[in-house]
């Protein structure tokens, strides 16, 4: 008599045994504050503006939001070490509360602003470091697991954030909306000091590297300003302007002993750098349908915002569905794999959503969207699964935390070069009326905005064919 087959270990119920539930709540709980704090924005800028004035201003609610995420994202995973998980944790936390109780009080836009640049930076803080501890505390097998979950989590901010917002922005008021971080805070401190091992802090810490810091946080606020110009010769220098202090930040952090991001990260000879170049270029094809594809939904086919935001929708919905059916694969060659077949269906399904945009068919447009999203979910978990494992010991930590800000910067890059873009195609001219863009122009311009961002996914594609055989030699660090 044969021996019974055992079956498999279901490693996503592992996920919230009694070893790592504190870490999974963890995750949920940083994951889905950072995607209600990006999308309830945009839902509650306009009271805002009505109650405090200042619309020449609003743009800064979004920029400084991300460019606090993506200063804050870097120096997490520097400093974990310096001072301690739990420590740096905890600031994270008191700089979020300080940052929801300012936007929830204010009696200007100017200390609304300052709320949201303080959100960004303990925001960016807690979601590179919840990429160190899962890199640190989690085996690999686990890994697709949680970023599995973690897109369920977006998905579900994304479909909800906008209501949620609404809701309060009705029923209560907008300052709502900042202050619901008061109790979560609270409620993250009570299960971080659980969770997160106890860690000496190094006596002797390397001094903060200001210069770095100077170079990266202006340049990329030049890039943020970008959204306040319409003429294509200043977005021009804006943009060159913001790349120089940018790529002058790299070359000093490589040079540095106290590096603030991995060494040299986009060189494409190693599976952790082409991942990480991955990590840049997608957000950076996606911003210009992240920008204005709203916009023209509304413009072309006349839909209400909350249609339009569930019609966008349709991504996060196909990205969670394809990564959650797709988190069991652990075979490194079918990894590769899906990371090169996700980035070629991500420019395939930007050029059908500008096809179905130019002729007209919202059904078209909708299954563009579909696409993208499970491009997404079939590639993105094994990209930053391949950088957290393949990382190097001595650099795990400044490596895993590097994800969140590099992928945020592609986005705000790619958000002014849409500017550009759009101005360069003549998307903001014409009368419109009732609606954002005149939507003979929308149309047309908007569709031809949208092959240039689809050719840019395309050049992720062919740099994520780099990865070959020879780069499963790498170690993995379990």
């Amino acid at each position: 008599m044969s021996a019974p087959t055992q079956r498999p270990p279901d490693h996503f119920n592992k996920l919230f045994s009694k070893e790592f539930i504190l870490l999974s709540m963890l995750n949920i709980l940083i994951v889905g504050s950072h995607a209600v704090n990006s999308y309830v924005t945009v839902t509650i800028v306009p009271s805002i503006v009505v109650d405090l004035g200042g619309r020449e201003y609003m743009f800064w609610l979004f920029a400084l939001f991300q460019v606090g995420s993506i200063v804050a994202g870097v120096v997490a995973g520097s400093y974990k070490n310096k001072i301690g998980a739990r420590n740096i944790f905890s600031i994270a936390c008191l700089i979020l509360l300080f940052g929801s109780l300012l936007g929830g009080m204010a009696n200007h836009l100017t200390l609304v602003i300052l709320g949201r640049g303080l959100q960004g930076i303990g925001e960016g803080m807690l979601l590179s470091l919840i990429y160190i501890l899962v890199a640190d505390l989690l085996p690999s097998k686990l890994l697709p697991r949680m970023f599995a979950l973690s897109s369920v989590i977006w998905s579900v901010a994304a479909a909800s954030g906008p209501l949620f917002a609404g809701v309060m922005d009705q029923f209560i008021s907008w300052r709502a909306a900042f202050l619901f971080n008061v109790p979560l805070v609270l409620i993250l401190l009570a299960i971080a000091w659980r969770a997160i091992p106890k860690q000496e802090a190094k006596k002797q810490a390397d001094p903060l590297p200001i210069k770095r810091l100077v170079l990266l946080t202006v340049g990329l606020l030049v890039m943020g300003a970008a959204g306040q110009f319409t003429t294509p010769a200043i977005l021009a220098v804006i943009i060159v302007t913001s790349l120089a202090m940018l790529a002058g930040f790299m070359w000093l952090d490589n040079k540095a002993t106290n590096r603030l991001l991995p060494a040299r990260p986009f060189t494409q000879d190693t599976a952790v750098s082409i991942c990480m170049t991955m990590i840049f270029l997608i957000p950076l094809a996606a911003s210009a349908g992240n920008v204005y594809f709203a916009s023209l939904l509304r413009s072309v086919w006349d839909l209400s915002a909350l249609q339009a935001g569930y019609a966008l929708a349709i991504i996060a919905f196909a990205w969670t569905t394809v990564a959650w059916l797709t988190n069991k694969i652990d075979d490194p060659i079918i990894e590769f794999r899906m990371i090169q077949l996700g980035s070629f269906s991500y420019a395939v399904g930007m050029a059908i959503s500008a096809a179905g945009l130019y002729f007209g068919s919202l059904g078209i447009v909708c299954f563009g969207f579909a696409v993208q999203g499970a491009a997404m979910g079939a590639s993105s978990q094994f990209n930053r699964k391949v950088i957290i494992t393949r990382a190097s010991q001595s650099e795990r930590s400044t490596t895993s935390g590097a994800i969140a800000p590099t992928s945020f910067t592609g986005a705000v890059i790619g958000a002014a070069l849409a500017g550009l873009t759009a101005q360069m195609f003549g998307l903001f001219e014409g009368t419109p009326t009732s609606s954002v863009f005149d939507p003979d122009i929308a149309r047309t311009s908007g569709s031809m905005m949208m092959l240039v961002f689809a050719g840019l996914a395309f050049c992720a594609n062919l740099i994520s064919l780099r990865l070959r055989q020879r780069h499963l030699a790498a170690p993995i660090q379990i």
